[in-house]
């Protein structure tokens, strides 16, 4: 990953709740082998061309990506609130479910909210709508949120 260019993401970067539409765009450096996208301070990136026209359509991928940046906005609007409790929750769930792949991933509440309502386009279909419901799976106990992401189809 090249530094230069990410700290450039960092400074160009909006505040959430400025952030109406993104456009994918391919970067296999920020876009990790084994995930479809990435979004980074309201940029999105992709590791494939397909992906990134199928995200520039609008899909469910697209909308599953903007319930982040309503996430964000509930975190006082702050991408870095955001990514300081994403990678708090992240940690959590690695030490406690090591047993899990990509535990730190699918039992993260922004995650699993994300994942929950990716498919109900009105969501958070307009600017103003915050996506709040991550608070309450986060008071969820880890064991709890493994049997949410279970019952949703997320985990086996």
């Amino acid at each position: 990953m090249n530094i230069i260019e990410f700290a450039k993401i960092i400074i160009k970067s909006q505040p959430p709740s400025s952030i109406t539409v993104m456009k994918a765009e391919r970067n296999k450096a920020f876009c990790r082998k084994g995930y479809m996208a990435i979004m980074l301070f309201g940029r999105l990136f992709t590791r494939d061309n397909n992906v990134a026209e199928e995200l520039n359509r609008g899909g469910v991928l697209m909308h599953h990506e903007m319930i982040h940046v309503r996430q964000a906005q509930a975190v006082f609007d702050s991408w870095l609130c955001y990514y300081m409790l994403y990678v708090y929750f992240s940690i959590r769930a690695a030490c406690y479910f090591r047993h899990l792949r990509k535990s730190f991933y699918f039992l993260n509440p922004f995650e699993i909210e994300a994942y929950m309502y990716m498919s109900k386009r009105n969501y958070v279909s307009d600017s103003t709508r915050k996506a709040v419901r991550w608070k309450v799976i986060a008071r969820m106990s880890l064991k709890e949120r493994y049997e949410l992401v279970k019952r949703c189809g997320l985990v086996r």
